[in-house]
């Protein structure tokens, strides 16, 4: 029988009941492939995630069972294509792309030798997609694929209809703070942000100034802790820098499933989960009086942030769940 392999840094233990299922995990079921746990892949460094990939490659090139590798981002994924090229392993290699658009790895993937590698790059927003197509030679860019981000739709789900307490923020990882926590205190509403991330906190822009007596800063919490969190908001902002990556694709879906109206910067890298009017509400980034204004203009009407909850529940259900997700790579 033959199988993908599934290869991962993510750790993938915990109850189901009290986290969200993973995707991985997930595919590899659908597919009866196999999983490898390539450990603290973002902190090995390129000769360590080398190592890794060349001995999974080598592997994979003796194996009469596999025919694909799937590698989750290129912190992984250009490793094992690095591999690949070395050992003239011609075993299909699919490959989720998050930060391809900068200038140092664009040069890299634009390599006719590494680009063979990939034979499935596979990003989550339409203008990554379209900033790579532009930049690598015509006859490959039909191997960039667009798909978004998928999130768990059963664990993250709604059980009570109630206007909610406070705005929430979520998330760290190029949002910018130094915009929204003005915008929150000009609004004069209660707030709080859990401002955390698996990813980091690089291209953040911090906010420096005193803290405003309306926002609670919260801990680090469980998922199950979390939804509680989401259940109890009137609706979620994610204030972002201009960026092309999906950076807070993940907190918009949450906050989606969980039937709750999102205000967000119009980035690029949002624009494709949050749409104005439909689900949510889109700000120019890094203005604080249209922020704070749209802060304002959703908080007093609250059934306009439950009707525009209700259709992003219904957009997650139609376009972004785990298991259309799944499916996806399970029919590549």
């Amino acid at each position: 029988m033959k199988k993908i392999l599934v290869l991962t840094s993510d750790d993938i233990t915990g109850s189901a009941s009290q986290q969200p299922r993973k995707d991985l995990p997930g595919i590899a079921r659908a597919v009866q492939g196999e999983m490898y746990h390539i450990k603290n892949a973002a902190q090995c460094g390129m000769v360590g995630k080398l190592f890794f990939a060349l001995r999974l490659v080598w592997l994979g090139a003796f194996s009469q069972s596999v025919w694909a590798y799937l590698s989750p981002s290129e912190l992984i994924g250009i490793p094992v294509a690095l591999g690949k090229a070395a050992l003239h392993n011609r075993i299909p290699h699919i490959m989720v792309g998050h930060k391809l658009y900068t200038p140092q790895r664009i040069r890299l993937i634009r390599q006719r030798q590494l680009l063979e590698q990939m034979d499935r790059i596979v990003v989550i927003t339409r203008k990554h997609q379209e900033i790579l197509r532009t930049a690598i030679p015509g006859n490959y860019t039909q191997r960039v694929i667009f798909h978004p981000h998928a999130i768990d739709e059963q664990f993250f789900r709604s059980t009570q209809n109630v206007h909610g307490e406070y705005i929430l923020a979520v998330g760290l990882e190029l949002r910018d703070y130094a915009t929204l926590i003005p915008a929150l205190e000009q609004a004069g509403l209660p707030a709080r942000i859990l401002a955390s991330s698996s990813w980091s906190p690089k291209g953040t822009r911090p906010y420096q100034g005193r803290w405003p007596d309306n926002i609670q800063r919260m801990p680090n919490l469980s998922y199950v802790e979390l939804r509680r969190l989401y259940e109890q908001a009137r609706f979620v902002v994610l204030a972002l820098v201009p960026t092309v990556q999906g950076a807070g694709a993940t907190a918009a879906l949450e906050a989606m499933a969980m039937s709750k109206a999102v205000i967000a910067s119009d980035v690029p890298g949002i624009v494709d989960y949050v749409r104005n009017e439909q689900n949510g509400i889109l700000v120019a980034p890094e203005n604080v009086v249209g922020l704070s204004e749209a802060l304002k203009s959703l908080w007093f009407d609250p059934d306009r942030a439950m009707r525009l909850g209700r259709e992003g529940r219904s957009m997650v259900e139609q376009e972004y769940s785990l298991d259309e997700y799944i499916r996806f790579f399970a029919l590549m």
